[in-house]
């Protein structure tokens, strides 16, 4: 491989991984019934900004639905299907212009048990009208560049519901980009105590990484695979802490278990391919490229990441 070659690519795969909130991802998921892989009949999918529908289109037999180029934010996706139950599923858009991959169970509508309400579920029942308004108007506001006014919302969201761990964590992300890391730090903390979701542990994961605080990064993520073993998104997490340190074999080895797992962004595959490039390991680097695309196959990085393949297979 020529090392003009490898400088382009290792330049491409840096801006990858590199965060950027004016970037959009794709949004593929698979609906599913609990008996079996498939439908019967097409479900109907709605991506929910608030309570405004943006898009809604219907799965194929497969289950399959996809929503391109969305901006990072948090949404809901309503699923809906003749015979089962509705299903809302709240999904946070990362800023990394990859795929998020989302995996839906519906259920019959015929069976009631208390079972088929979890802790998310409680949670979100138990937040007062009034406080989700003022947290979707504050998403919207950070959506909009306004951090100051996203944080007045936000803050009155949990004066009026003060266990918002989703309102927290936006809090926190808002302050991260003031500059205000104490203030990150505490509110990723509240959200990690309040929330079921692990994004809140990413993000904090990300401030310590950040601070070069890398064995309380190491621990906060490996705390919350503890409660989600099977999220692949956070073997990804703890694999580019592994990374930053130099650890190759432990970043490898925990980005192939992101992969094995559910995981909601192609980038681990990216990170793969940095690790082998690093390691001039080219046919597992080729490899990882291709399962990217096999992953995120449309937009401008996965056009990028084409071209780079092409020329990494005639240099071989």
């Amino acid at each position: 491989m020529s090392t003009l070659n490898h400088r382009c690519l290792l330049a491409l795969l840096a801006a990858c991984l590199a965060p950027s909130l004016a970037r959009a991802a794709d949004v593929d998921g698979e609906v599913r019934t609990t008996a079996r892989p498939g439908l019967e009949r097409p479900a109907t999918v709605q991506l929910l900004d608030g309570e405004e529908v943006i898009v809604e289109q219907h799965t194929d037999l497969n289950g399959r639905f996809e929503f391109h180029n969305v901006p990072a934010s948090t949404y809901t996706l309503r699923v809906q299907s003749r015979g089962f139950r509705d299903v809302e599923v709240p999904i946070t858009i990362l800023a990394s212009n990859s795929e998020t991959r989302i995996p839906i169970t519906l259920r019959s509508a015929e069976t009631e048990s208390a079972s088929n309400n979890g802790l998310a579920s409680v949670e979100e029942m138990t937040i007062p009208r009034a406080a989700r308004k003022e947290y979707e108007r504050g998403v919207a506001s950070h959506r909009d560049g306004n951090c100051i006014r996203a944080m007045a919302r936000l803050e009155k969201a949990i004066s009026l519901y003060d266990r918002y761990g989703d309102a927290f964590n936006e809090l926190g992300n808002c302050s991260k980009e003031l500059g205000r890391l104490s203030d990150a730090e505490k509110y990723f903390q509240q959200a990690i105590q309040y929330s079921t979701s692990i994004y809140a542990s990413i993000n904090l994961a990300d401030l310590y990484v950040t601070a070069g605080r890398f064995p309380e990064a190491a621990t906060i993520i490996q705390h919350a695979l503890e409660k989600n073993p099977v999220e692949g998104d956070l073997y990804f997490a703890l694999s580019r802490i592994y990374f930053d340190q130099g650890r190759l074999k432990q970043a490898e080895a925990a980005a192939l278990e992101a992969h094995s797992r559910v995981h909601r962004t192609a980038d681990v595959h990216l990170l793969l391919a940095k690790i082998y490039l690093q390691t001039e390991n080219y046919p597992a680097l080729a490899t990882q490229l291709q399962t990217y695309l096999d992953e995120n196959p449309v937009g401008a990085v996965a056009e990028q990441v084409r071209r780079n393949l092409q020329q990494l297979r005639l240099s071989r």
